[in-house]
């Protein structure tokens, strides 16, 4: 297992020969390749520590990028709500105001044709009462 991983770099000849010559030592050399096989087959299989440990950082950021979108989307609708209620209020502040502005308008017409109607009332007493006077004097005083 360590001289696979130490001649991994090799040409695969080179590597073969090298493989060969420490494996003399053994009796079977099929059966140490064998096990190295299995060897390599157990660690390609079952990841390491590291890996675990990165994989599950990578599952961790998933959910949290999941979890920030929710809360973005969240954030955005809300931020929208508020938009929409400050127009809405805006809108109403405008139509308050124009509605004042109309009352008003019209109280100072109101109030103007009163003070005409009042000068009209005031002339006509006063014709009134210049009338009366010039029918009593044509008429003379009484015996």
């Amino acid at each position: 297992k360590a001289a696979s991983a130490l001649t991994s770099t090799m040409p695969e000849n080179e590597q073969r020969q090298l493989l060969e010559k420490l494996g003399k030592g053994s009796s079977d050399l099929g059966l140490t390749q064998g096990i190295e096989d299995n060897d390599k087959e157990e660690d390609v299989s079952q990841p390491t520590i590291e890996e675990k440990i990165a994989l599950a950082k990578a599952n961790e950021a998933k959910l949290f990028e999941e979890k920030w979108n929710r809360e973005k989307e969240a954030l955005i609708a809300e931020a929208e709500e508020a938009a929409r209620r400050r127009v809405q209020n805006d809108l109403e502040i405008q139509k308050r105001q124009i509605a004042f502005e109309a009352w008003k308008k019209n109280l100072e017409k109101e109030k103007e044709e009163s003070n005409q109607q009042e000068d009209v009332e005031s002339q006509t007493s006063s014709s009134s009462i210049a009338l009366k006077q010039l029918e009593t004097e044509a008429l003379g005083e009484h015996p």
